[in-house]
């Protein structure tokens, strides 16, 4: 008798897990014959969705395959939505994110995506309609451009990284320009030693700012035009004693501010006087290009045995005793390290600038050797021109420096400030102590788009609105941080534009995607916090043009 209980429990378990999968899999055609599915869906309400003519986001969905995948996607619609990824090639969990564009056609549309997986295939249906929310027609010209115009410098990106990866030195019409401010801390003191930078040695930082400009535009094939000023402080700067090889950015703040404002320069090379042996002055150490100021510290090397420098120097093609040429690569080092930002903007693998050292520590890189007068200057010459040699995955192609980079500035990237002001109380988004706030004075921003429809919104220093942990949480804060490319969807927003001229921002998660408010009741000390969409004048922004 147990036995026939137990064998009838078993049929009715049976039957009821059959039951539970053609449930979950009732949008998903089964094969003819009675094997196993070959697409299992995780939330299959997700695979048919309905969306407005302004929603950009629509739900991810999560699947389970028993081997690897293909795709197909309605002809002609993939100009209009994206479906990430487009195949799998082994086994296994994924998530599929969809991302349509605003629907300006005045007409519904659908997409239709279809998986596919050892002869058994599922659907993907998205259908957009050409109303908005509140029903009325979505009108595209009554949409401002303001948000193409956040997008100008996206295709000049593109076409950089393209260049770079075909390997392509084609020379620029017309040579890009770079403008550097070389600062000398002619005045500073530490542990109470006052050191003073004399008439040869500011002299000797003039041949070296000289030389840097010449050899530069030499090495580049005059696809850049370096322009350079030079700033004397002739004030005592005091160089901290827990810290004694840098100064402290807030030690020169003052004269940047006034001699330097933001976007005046694409980098500041920064010495200092020094009593350290063989006469090197040390600068001030900062964040580079993430500050919008690309500070970096350089040495000079006073040439010894000799009470004067040479009353010419052979720019560019230097004698053995030329030290400005020695102290020239070093200033081209530290400016070379403000280029680096250049590997995360265009997802390319620009080149370390101590790769130089080669295996162990850069096994990817050739070594090189550094040479008693010319330093590593055949690396950073290779660098400049786009030829050093990187080994990855058993191939090996020239990286660096290509013709079209040189247009990508700090200048260029954040040229163009912008308010941010909250609809509901009129203030100005701001923060304090990387606390967002909201003040009656004007405070700029910087909106750059890295690419699918996603931007990142900077302060004048260089830090971002940053998503508390990267956590997508209701109330979660919003805040400010230095870029960190580990988690981009806490930097990475979108920016769509309201029927009213406002303007919503949203996080760029896989799902459930919450709009920027100004915090109206989250226990987080902050004056912005991420929530669900629900169209309320705290989540309405204002953007405008900084005058």
């Amino acid at each position: 008798m147990l036995m026939q209980k137990s064998k009838k429990l078993q049929q009715v378990t049976k039957i009821l897990v059959f039951l539970a999968m053609s449930v979950m899999l009732w949008n998903c055609k089964e094969k003819d014959d009675e094997e196993q599915s070959r697409i299992v869906v995780e939330n299959s309400d997700a695979l048919t969705q309905n969306l407005f003519a302004d929603q950009t986001d629509a739900e991810s969905v999560v699947f389970f395959t028993t081997g690897a995948w293909t795709s197909t996607i309605t002809e002609g619609v993939n100009s209009w939505i994206n479906f990430d990824p487009e195949k799998g090639d082994v086994s296994g969990r994924y998530t599929i994110s969809i991302h349509p564009t605003t629907n300006t056609t005045g007409i519904d549309r659908t997409a239709v995506f279809t998986i596919r997986c050892s002869g058994e295939k599922c659907d993907i249906t998205i259908k957009q309609k050409a109303t908005d929310i509140n029903g009325n027609p979505y009108d595209p010209d009554e949409i401002e451009e303001s948000i193409e115009y956040f997008k100008r410098d996206w295709e000049l990106l593109q076409n950089a990284r393209i260049q770079a990866l075909a390997e392509d030195r084609e020379p620029l019409f017309a040579p890009a320009i770079q403008k550097i401010l070389f600062v000398a801390c002619t005045n500073t003191s530490l542990g109470g030693t006052l050191h003073v930078m004399d008439d040869l040695q500011k002299q000797f930082f003039k041949d070296v700012v000289k030389n840097f400009k010449e050899v530069v535009e030499l090495w580049s094939n005059h696809n850049v035009i370096i322009e350079t000023d030079i700033l004397f402080i002739e004030r005592n700067v005091v160089i901290p004693d827990e810290n004694p090889t840098y100064l402290t950015q807030a030690s020169i703040q003052a004269e940047l501010n006034v001699h330097a404002p933001v976007c005046a320069y694409d980098g500041i090379l920064v010495t200092a006087a020094s009593s350290m042996p063989g006469s090197v002055y040390l600068g001030a150490k900062t964040a580079g290009y993430e500050n919008l100021y690309g500070y970096a510290w350089f040495k000079l090397v006073i040439p010894t045995g000799s009470a004067v420098p040479p009353t010419s120097y052979s720019y560019v093609m230097p004698k053995a005793d030329e030290a400005p040429f020695l102290s020239t690569h070093v200033a081209i080092h530290e400016w070379l390290h403000q280029l680096e930002f250049l590997g995360n903007l265009l997802n390319y693998s620009f080149p370390d600038v101590h790769s130089s050292a080669g295996p162990p520590e850069f096994p990817e890189y050739v070594k090189y050797t550094v040479d008693p007068v010319w330093d590593f200057a055949a690396f950073y010459r290779n660098l400049i021109q786009g030829k050093i040699q990187y080994t990855s995955e058993g191939k090996t192609r020239n990286i660096g420096m290509f013709p079209l980079m040189w247009h990508i500035t700090p200048r260029f990237l954040y040229s163009n400030a912008i308010y941010i002001i909250n609809e509901a109380n009129g203030l100005y988004l701001t923060y304090s102590d990387n606390i967002t706030g909201y003040s009656s004075t004007p405070f700029p921003w910087y909106i750059r788009y890295n690419s699918d429809d996603k931007y990142m919104i900077y302060s004048p220093e260089g830090r971002c609105l940053d998503i508390s942990n990267a956590w997508n949480l209701e109330g979660n804060a919003v805040n400010i941080h230095y870029v960190n490319v580990a988690y981009p969807q806490a930097q990475n927003f979108r920016i769509s534009q309201n029927k009213d001229g406002t303007y919503k921002i949203t996080t760029t998660f896989e799902s459930n995607n919450r709009a920027l408010q100004r915090n109206t009741g989250s226990t987080h000390p902050t004056g912005t916090t991420i929530n669900a969409d629900n169209g309320s004048a705290d989540q309405k922004w204002r953007i405008i043009n900084k005058p």
